[in-house]
């Protein structure tokens, strides 16, 4: 697909009827990979650091004409941008690189320049590097020890058989493997021990707690639990939320905008586009379909076809 096709491609979305463009906050609408059709007219608006995380293969056209703007620190986790990472090695961020799945080979083949620590804390999403890890004794034993391996959906076979009911149940809370969140649901009325002396049951400690209802609200799996819990819900973290788009739309005077605008959700396709765009073809495909020597092919059997011949 060229360059011009791309933009064409990347056109067909539109903002849901019942958003409100003005109120949407260009910084955080940078790393939105369906906004194409208003960052590219507003680049002036935007964060480029942002900007560099949108996983749109336009955007990278447009990372090319703006070089001296790019931030290879977020560049270096985008999934789209494999090839410019190449052209600019020696920028590299290897430790976000850790997060990027199509940059696999890449990571294996320069692991001296990756530390131990940036793969137990990036957000790896490659089982080909959890087989390194595990071929490389570089598991601790002591699954506790790291938090970001319970948060991280990729790690879950692994991990599953380790949670307790302390520091690695709560860590589930940004994971969106069906399994973790199965099990937060199984735990909410399990009583767990806080401060060494009281006995609380899970769902009342994490109401004690905005930064775990934080998480959960931003947990694209966690809808079951948030809508049978609503007062778990806190609506800013909510509000970046693709699977909670429809309860926002009822709720919208809870809606904070700048966490909105990095939602892929609150965009939709543009049929009118894609109406527009088959026009252009409509009478010569219809021509093309309907040409009477297409009728053997349509509507005659081999049987019949033989016959005619």
């Amino acid at each position: 697909m060229n360059v011009k096709n791309l933009y064409n491609f990347y056109h067909r979305f539109k903002l849901k009827d019942w958003i409100d463009p003005e109120k949407l906050d260009y910084y955080t609408l940078a790393s939105n990979e369906n906004a194409l059709f208003l960052l590219e007219n507003n680049l002036d608006r935007i964060s480029w650091r942002e900007f560099c995380k949108n996983r749109n293969d336009y955007v990278i056209e447009i990372l090319r004409k703006n070089k001296h703007k790019i931030n290879y620190q977020s560049l270096s986790s985008n999934t789209c941008a494999r090839r410019l990472l190449l052209e600019n090695f020696e920028k590299i961020d290897w430790m976000t690189l850790v997060a990027n799945e199509n940059a696999i080979d890449i990571i294996l083949d320069n692991l001296d320049k990756i530390k131990k620590y940036d793969f137990l804390y990036g957000h790896i999403k490659s089982k080909k590097i959890i087989d390194y890890l595990k071929e490389n004794n570089l598991f601790d034993k002591n699954f506790n020890s790291y938090g970001s391996w319970y948060r991280n959906p990729f790690f879950f076979d692994l991990i599953k058989d380790h949670i307790d009911n302390n520091c690695s149940l709560f860590n589930l809370l940004d994971n969106y493997h069906p399994g973790a969140i199965k099990i937060l649901e199984e735990r909410l009325e399990n009583l767990i021990v806080v401060n060494g002396i009281d006995e609380i049951r899970v769902i009342d400690y994490l109401k004690s707690r905005k930064d775990f209802c934080d998480s959960l609200s931003n947990n694209p799996s966690a809808m079951p639990i948030l809508l049978k819990h609503p007062e778990l819900i806190d609506w800013t973290s909510l509000s970046s939320n693709p699977s909670a788009i429809d309860l926002l739309k009822d709720n919208q005077e809870k809606i904070e905008y700048s966490w909105l605008s990095k939602n892929p959700a609150i965009f939709e396709l543009d049929y009118d586009f894609f109406f527009e765009r088959m026009n252009i073809i409509r009478k010569e495909l219809l021509e093309k379909t309907w040409h009477p020597i297409r009728i053997n092919d349509w509507c005659l059997d081999e049987e019949d076809r033989k016959f005619i011949q």
